[in-house]
C-alpha cells in the first residue's frame, strides 16, 4: 500500500499551520519526497528521519518548492546518522539552482547530488517507476507521474498552468496531486503560469483520473472553495490537501 503524506499545502508562500509544497511517498520501507519547499521540513520530520531522505523529486526551481533543501544540505553536512547519498531528480535549470544554493549557504555538503531528467524521461525514483513530462509555468518545470509495485499511478502537477503535457501525465491516475492556485474570477492571472482550481478539475475530467487532490491553493484563498469550484467540472471524489493528512494512493482506498 502507498502513501501520500502532504508535508505542505500552500501555493507561492507559507500559509497558516501550510508549508510550502512538500510530499512524501511512502511505501513499507520506501520513501521518496516529491518537491521540498519553504517550511516542509519541519513537516517532513513528523513522519520519517531525515536519512531517510535519498530520493527527491524537485519540479522546479521556486523557493515553494526548493527552499528546505538548505535546511537538508545542513543535516547532511552536520547531522549524525545521515544519509551517504542524497539524489535529486530535476531537470537541468532546477539542479543548477541546487547547485547554487549549496555554494551559497551549505558549502560543507557533500552529500546531495543532483541528476538530471528530461520531459519524456523515465527513471527510478527509490523503489518507483517515474515518467517527466513538460510543465507549463514561469519557469522550466517538470510533472511527474509515479507508478508503485501494485501498479498504482499518481500523478504530480508541481507548478503549471493546465496544457496537454499535464493531461498525458494523468492519463487514468489514481490520485492527482494538482495545483489549483487560484479561484476563477478573483484576479486577471497571467497565462501560462498556474491554474485555476476549475481547471485543475478540468484537468482531473480530460485525464479520467480517479480522485483528485488540490493543493498549491494561494494562501489567501480557501482551499475548500477550490474544491468546490473543480466540482464544478469534475464529478469524481475530491480531497482538499492540509498539510500532514495522510491519503493512501490506490485505486479504491
Amino acid at each position: 500500500m502507498t502513501e501520500l503524506i502532504v508535508c505542505g499545502s500552500a501555493g507561492s508562500f507559507q500559509g497558516v499551520a501550510r508549508a510550502c509544497s512538500g510530499y512524501l511517498l511512502r511505501e513499507g520501507t520506501n520513501v521518496v519526497l516529491l518537491d521540498v519547499g519553504s517550511g516542509s521540513l519541519a513537516n517532513i520530520q513528523r513522519w520519517v528521519p531525515l536519512s531517510a531522505l535519498q530520493d527527491i523529486f524537485v519540479s522546479h526551481g521556486h523557493h515553494d518548492h526548493v527552499g528546505d533543501i538548505v535546511g537538508l544540505m545542513q543535516y547532511t553536512s552536520f547531522g549524525a546518522h545521515r544519509p551517504d547519498v542524497v539524489r535529486v531528480f530535476a531537470n537541468t535549470s532546477t539542479c543548477e539552482v541546487v547547485h547554487q544554493l549549496r555554494r551559497s549557504f551549505a558549502e560543507q555538503d557533500v552529500v546531495v547530488r543532483t541528476t538530471t531528467v528530461s520531459a519524456e524521461q523515465s527513471f527510478g525514483l527509490g523503489g518507483f517507476k517515474a515518467e517527466a513530462f513538460e510543465a507549463w509555468h514561469s519557469r522550466p518545470s517538470l510533472a511527474v507521474r509515479i507508478t508503485d509495485q501494485a501498479g498504482h499511478r499518481l500523478a504530480y502537477t508541481g507548478d503549471s498552468a493546465l496544457c496537454d503535457e499535464l493531461v498525458r501525465c494523468a492519463t487514468d491516475a489514481d490520485l492527482l496531486v494538482s495545483e489549483a492556485s487560484w479561484l476563477s474570477g478573483s484576479g486577471d492571472y497571467p497565462e501560462g503560469v498556474h491554474m485555476t482550481a476549475r481547471d485543475a478539475g478540468e484537468l482531473a475530467r480530460r485525464a479520467g483520473v480517479r480522485r483528485l487532490l488540490i493543493t498549491h491553493v494561494w494562501p489567501a484563498f480557501d482551499p475548500y472553495a477550490a474544491a468546490a469550484e473543480a466540482a464544478e467540472v469534475f464529478d469524481g471524489p475530491i480531497l482538499v490537501a492540509e498539510d500532514n493528512m495522510v491519503v493512501t494512493v490506490g485505486a479504491g482506498s
